[in-house]
């Protein structure tokens, strides 16, 4: 091709194109010439200049059937009324001139379905498919339209009566559209083992399937999502699509995997999306993410390479023991449904723009759907009109959606004056996460306490493992995962310790400690705010005990101060006088419970105490049994609990008080043999019941360990609060005090 001197044009791939003007006709003689350019401009120039271009091309032929055709495209793309109506007259000319031709009149379906004709739509692509059975464009855009009706009856009910007292479901209508659905989206697939879209559409009708019949959907939910990957074997949206139906399936390592791949092929705006907090956070989180976002993209960083992101997500995770975060994937899971299902394509909008869709990402899978059909009535005081809505349940909240056009217009309803404005309600809920352990998770028992050592803290950890969770082998073998875990205030990960099928010995050799396995561990760390987090599975029957603790642990100052609280059922020693932690055999006790006819015993350090002139110290403990509060006593930190039970099914006696007043704790104190005691002195608080007795201590140590033996004889049954007080006799009778709860039963 040649370009004539001085047009100032540049020839770019053999295209030539002139200030949005094609060349001369002696260098384009032909439309089709022509056309062939205009094609391959399309999407990198303008709408209008491609409209402009593909008229040129009729002036030269008015009969040019493909021209007729792309400008069809090109006005639907536009998406108003006009260049609908536009779209239509060029769309049955290029019909009238090339009339066999079965795409061209599919695609007049697809027109008149974006135009609101849908039951002209559907005869449309029926008398395609009559002419040209192996038309995949037909067979899916049919496919689609009982797709719309299989979602529209699944959850509508009607009230009918006089009082509205009889429920009628339309599923038996529902079960027929989906057959239909699904024989015609496999038609498509068939004919067209391309056409991606037609694999989305029969994910979707196996996904909402899922709550009846969730084996069997999950399976053909994954077989489509296979066949798509063979497809599009490196395409992240086919990725994407494999990881939801693995998931939606119950196969969360497949899932895991396939979402990973997905964001790895996305570009950095595609990742971003699905990546997104914008609907999960809260303020405070979204602008703790911004600001790291910004600091890493200042430090030349891309957006995602943000540690702020990952620790919003390892907060949340449900179960550190595996290597996938459940909720993460749980996110992804709802944002590639939400594009799936709530997406408007046509219209260049996704799911997850949509409210459906938004609402959809924060709050997951809703409790319920109620969807109520369109009716207009005709009544002796005028018309009743009967809103086509959906109605999505959570607990205690709901969003009621409205459909404002009749097709996919759906939108918060503000119509209603019973149910609140969805926007209100969707800025003012947190997100809902639901568990996907939580009907194997228990409680475990435990108790940790930290202690200071050589500038740094030593953190003494013990937890029971209920052998009723377990299958244990005639040998007592268990095969179980038992992780430890110490994340900073910021959830940076501090300390990750796993062990397989390590071998623990029993909680105690009584009735009740003989039913729990103890396992204890002693960890290092630095003065700061912690999250420790332990969890153990048994591999037989998937159970997972576990607990949760936030802790501030510091050494700060050099003022006196006091350790936590080991609780123990014993404390042994070789030699009467130990001087260090290590000399002493505790027999730690994280069920906190003793039968009366026991001593609890408990191990504490002093810090900080204040010499004297002799370089001596004195010192008071005082000693308190009571009554806790009711917000302190959590059943499973006596017991092991189902993480699923209903709040206050378990329910323990706390304290000991009678109709006619408090109970006085008759308990005896014995200190340890090791510990100079100068005098000690008992007071007993009439209003609270509480006994209280004060040891004095002298020794030479401004850093020392103690333990105390409590007789528990003469304690009621139930639980209880010790307290724990210190004060420097030498220092101004500065002080400290902790408290732990434990339980008596007969």
């Amino acid at each position: 091709m040649k370009i004539r001197p001085g047009t100032g044009c540049l020839a770019v791939a053999a295209l030539v194109w002139c200030s949005g003007a094609f060349a001369s006709e002696n260098d384009l003689k032909t439309a089709e010439e022509r056309f062939r350019i205009v094609v391959e401009r399309l999407g990198r120039v303008s709408t209008e200049e491609s409209l402009r271009a593909l008229r040129g091309v009729l002036a030269l032929d008015e009969n040019h059937v493909r021209a007729h055709v792309e400008i069809a495209r090109l006005h639907i793309s536009k998406n108003t009324p006009l260049a609908r109506s536009n779209a239509e007259k060029f769309l049955r000319r290029a019909i009238r001139l090339d009339p066999e031709n079965g795409e061209n009149q599919a695609l007049l379906g697809d027109l008149m379905w974006t135009q609101g004709f849908l039951s002209n739509a559907k005869r449309q692509y029926e008398q395609v498919l009559a002419r040209d059975p192996r038309n995949a464009r037909a067979a899916f855009g049919l496919g689609v339209y009982y797709v719309k009706d299989f979602m529209k009856y699944w959850n509508m009910i009607d009230m009918e009566g006089d009082s509205h007292s009889v429920m009628l479901e339309w599923r038996h209508f529902a079960r027929e559209y989906r057959e239909l659905a699904i024989r015609n989206l496999e038609q498509s697939i068939q004919y067209d083992p391309g056409f991606k879209d037609a694999y989305y559409q029969l994910g979707l009708v196996y996904m909402e399937d899922m709550r009846s019949a969730p084996a069997a959907a999950g399976r053909a939910l994954v077989s489509v999502a296979n066949s798509l990957l063979k497809a599009y074997p490196a395409d992240k949206d086919a990725l994407l699509f494999v990881g939801l139906g693995y998931h939606t399936g119950g196969y969360a390592e497949k899932a895991w995997d396939f979402y990973v791949r997905a964001l790895d092929s996305m570009d950095l705006e595609e990742r971003s999306i699905i990546e997104s907090l914008e609907t999960v956070a809260d303020d405070e989180e979204r602008v703790r993410v911004a600001e790291a976002d910004s600091q890493t993209q200042e430090a030349g960083g891309a957006w995602m390479d943000t540690s702020e992101r990952d620790r919003f997500w390892r907060r949340q995770d449900p179960l550190l023991l595996t290597e996938r975060n459940e909720r993460r994937m749980e996110h992804y899971r709802r944002v590639a449904y939400a594009n799936l299902r709530f997406g408007k394509p046509r219209q260049g909008i996704a799911g997850w723009q949509t409210e459906m869709g938004r609402v959809y990402i924060k709050y997951g899978e809703p409790l319920s759907r109620n969807v109520t059909r369109p009716e207009v009535e005709v009544a002796q005081r005028g018309i009743a009109v009967q809103l086509h809505t959906e109605l999505w349940a959570y607990e205690g909240f709901s969003f009621r959606f409205r459909n404002w056009n009749g097709l996919d217009g759906w939108h918060f309803d503000v119509s209603s004056m019973v149910f609140p404005y969805g926007e209100w309600v969707l800025d003012r809920t947190p997100q809902r996460f639901v568990d996907p352990f939580r009907d194997l998770k228990y409680s475990m028992p435990y108790q940790a306490a930290a202690f200071r050592d050589a500038g740094r803290l030593r953190l003494e950890v013990a937890y029971a493992i209920a052998k009723a969770r377990l299958r244990m082998s005639e040998m007592g073998a268990v095969d179980l995962q038992d992780g430890l875990f110490v994340f900073d205030g910021a959830w940076n990960e501090v300390s990750r310790a796993v062990y397989e099928t390590r071998r623990l010995t029993d909680a105690g050799e009584d009735s009740l400690r003989g039913r729990y396995l103890l396992s204890k561990s002693t960890l290092m760390v630095d003065p700061g705010d912690y999250h420790l987090i332990a969890e153990v599975q048994d591999i037989g029957t998937r159970s997972i005990g576990t607990f949760r603790d936030t802790f501030a642990l510091a050494t700060a100052d050099s003022l006196p101060a006091m350790s936590d609280l080991l609780v123990a059922t014993g404390i042994e020693m070789d030699d009467p006088f130990p001087e260090r932690r290590e000399d002493l055999r505790v027999a730690l006790n994280p069920l906190h419970t003793y039968y009366r006819s026991e001593s609890m015993y408990i191990y504490f350090e002093v810090y900080n105490l204040t010499r004297d002139d002799f370089g001596r110290t004195k010192y008071e403990m005082t000693y308190r049994i009571g009554q806790p509060e009711a917000t302190e006593v959590v059943p499973g930190r006596f017991e092991a609990v189902a993480m699923a039970e209903p709040p206050g099914k378990v329910h323990l006696r706390i304290g000991a008080v009678r109709e006619d007043g408090p109970v006085e704790y008759q308990v005896r104190y014995i200190p340890a043999e090791r510990d100079r005691v100068s005098r000690m002195f008992r007071k007993f608080v009439s209003e609270t019941g509480e006994t209280a007795v004060t040891v004095r201590y002298e020794g030479n140590r401004a850093d020392d360990f103690t333990y105390l033996q409590i007789e528990l004889d003469r304690v009621p049954s139930g639980v209880h609060a010790l307290s724990v007080e210190l004060k420097d006799l030498n220092g101004g009778g500065q002080g400290d005090e902790r408290r732990v709860l434990f339980r008596v039963i007969e």
